[in-house]
């Protein structure tokens, strides 16, 4: 079985990665995520 979902973001991919990289700061948007360590 296979899933996915797709969105649309209208910025820069350089920005995307940047977002999603800061793991620390996941929470400020995303309030499920708990920040966890990304050097684990």
């Amino acid at each position: 079985m296979e899933q996915s979902t797709r969105i649309d973001v209208e910025a820069p991919v350089e920005q995307v990665w940047e977002v999603l990289r800061a793991v620390e700061r996941w929470p400020e948007w995303a309030p499920n995520a708990s920040g966890g360590d990304a050097a684990a």
